[in-house]
């Protein structure tokens, strides 16, 4: 194999390391972090419906409230945590951060097939360099600190995992204009749901 097609190989693998690695280095810390009196309580600690039976919780997170946000899988992640680990803050601090770390992965899989689309006459390792530095700004900005490192701010890191997953599919199923690839369209359609039920911000997402 080609020393260019062998490096292309890793490119992407390597890429996704580095983007956890980044985001342990810069939010590993939080696992030590507790919850704060500023939502915190109400959604986690002091919420029946994640602290009680998990099948309830399941039940429950999907009935309508008038007057609420919709956010059934936000309220099934609390209760999952809490099966797992009660109210020990460290551990949803970082599954913020392990979303988190998936949303910079999905992002930079997306822009990796959308750049070339959008720059046609630039080389792949341009278009490539573009996608990580793009997903690597993205994991490391400090805009995202409070979605991370705010237990109540869970929603923000299954939207964009979600999300970029959801475009990231989409494009994989729309690569080839004679062929309709259902997989992907089934799977973008999944991730777009998740999103969806996670936040309504995600109603903005091109279906």
């Amino acid at each position: 194999m080609p020393k260019n097609a062998e490096s292309a190989k890793h490119f992407a693998p390597m890429v996704c390391g580095l983007l956890v690695l980044a985001v342990a280095i810069l939010y590993g810390r939080t696992g030590s972090y507790q919850f704060v009196n500023f939502d915190d309580p109400v959604l986690v600690s002091e919420n029946p419906v994640v602290t009680g039976p998990l099948v309830e919780a399941v039940a429950k997170s999907f009935k309508v409230t008038p007057g609420k946000s919709y956010q059934p899988i936000r309220q099934l992640a609390y209760a999952v945590q809490y099966q797992l680990w009660q109210l020990d803050a460290g551990g949803y601090h970082l599954v913020n951060a392990l979303f988190h770390a998936l949303a910079s992965i999905f992002l930079f899989l997306f822009l990796r097939l959308a750049v070339p689309q959008l720059w046609p006459d630039r080389g792949t390792r341009e278009c490539d360099l573009l996608a990580a530095c793009t997903a690597a700004w993205f994991a490391i900005h400090p805009v995202n600190v409070e979605a991370v490192a705010w237990v109540s701010s869970l929603k923000y890191g299954l939207l964009a995992s979600g999300g970029f997953a959801a475009l990231y599919c989409y494009t994989r199923a729309t690569a080839n204009a004679e062929r309709v690839n259902w997989g992907w369209h089934c799977a973008g359609a999944a991730a777009l749901g998740f999103a969806m039920l996670s936040s309504p911000f995600a109603v903005i997402l091109p279906g």
